[in-house]
């Protein structure tokens, strides 16, 4: 839901979409009322790349000389997402509708440290760092679910609005300056008597053209899948995982490093529960931490998510 950055597939190597944003109980839509819902995100990410090329030079070419270069991005992501979700009472295909919004607030921190060299000998090294606070891009989500005994399964769409602060000359930005639309599948089967749960989620994104920098975002894929063992109805704990991929690669003038698409691969670990608020009201509290692995074209990192939430 949000965008660090603007300079690495998908254009800046990030999404509009957080991985592991969604997780256990995907396909659980709540019963009718109003909702709210805090996450705390963090990221602590590094991507690093480098590259030679040898040079002859002098009478005949006798002198062979190798000029080097490496850089490497260490990215601190830190958001508070708050989000408001309304579940209409009114049934719509036999299911149960809504819609919500979803506001994130972003700090990030950027740290870029690069060294040229001659003939492996460093030349000239260098280190760089920026900073990025404000509100990120906005999400709306029309939404509807079903159940059917152990199954619960829901359709949604993900409409991401370019609320965030955006620059192209910055490195770093809380915007992503771009629309984009993303359909979700979403499916849980919670065995209510042994526990067992198995959530899973498929979302495709589709982005509009960075018209500031002329990049077209190719096509991404993101699916989500959760093993969860609930010991009682106040506490479960399980295996997360997630899969990013881009589609399509990157297009338009300012695509100048090619289609540059992207992967990852997140594993981890999930912990939460219920607390009693009194009457029948319950406050969700969940945990996720994942582990990245498999990184082309983007960071490769830590994530950790913190979520409660609560009908009012």
């Amino acid at each position: 839901m949000l965008s660090p950055l603007s300079l690495q597939a998908a254009e800046g190597g990030s999404s509009v979409y957080l991985p592991g944003f969604i997780g256990p109980q995907a396909g659980m839509v709540p019963e009718a009322g109003n909702y709210f819902q805090y996450t705390y995100y963090n990221y602590d990410g590094q991507v690093s790349g480098s590259a030679k090329r040898s040079f002859a030079l002098g009478p005949g070419g006798g002198v062979v000389v190798t000029a080097g270069a490496s850089a490497k991005l260490d990215l601190d992501l830190t958001a508070n997402v708050f989000t408001y979700t309304h579940i209409f009472e009114k049934k719509l295909w036999g299911g149960s509708p809504g819609i919500g919004i979803a506001v994130p607030y972003v700090t990030a921190d950027l740290t870029a440290a690069g060294t040229f060299t001659i003939n492996n000998v460093p030349v000239v090294s260098g280190r760089r760092t920026a900073e990025a606070t404000g509100i990120g891009d906005t999400s709306v989500t029309g939404l509807i679910g079903w159940h059917h005994g152990y199954w619960h399964y829901g359709a949604l769409a993900n409409v991401y609005i370019p609320t965030g602060k955006y620059d192209k000359n910055d490195a770093l930005n809380v915007g992503m300056n771009r629309w984009a639309l993303q359909p979700m599948g979403t499916l849980t089967y919670l065995n209510e008597t042994n526990g067992i749960e198995v959530s899973t989620a498929l979302g495709f994104t589709f982005n509009r053209e960075n018209h500031a920098t002329n990049y077209k975002s190719g096509n991404e894929m993101n699916l989500e899948l959760a093993l969860i063992q609930h010991l009682s109805q106040k506490f479960h704990l399980g295996v997360v995982g997630y899969h990013y991929k881009q589609l399509s690669g990157d297009s338009g003038s300012g695509a100048v490093l090619g289609d540059f698409k992207g992967r990852i691969n997140g594993l981890g670990a999930v912990i939460g529960g219920a607390i009693p608020m009194g009457g029948s009201n319950m406050l969700y509290i969940n945990t996720r931490y994942y582990k990245e692995s498999g990184a082309k074209n983007r960071f490769e990192g830590d994530a950790l998510y913190v979520s409660a939430s609560m009908k009012f």
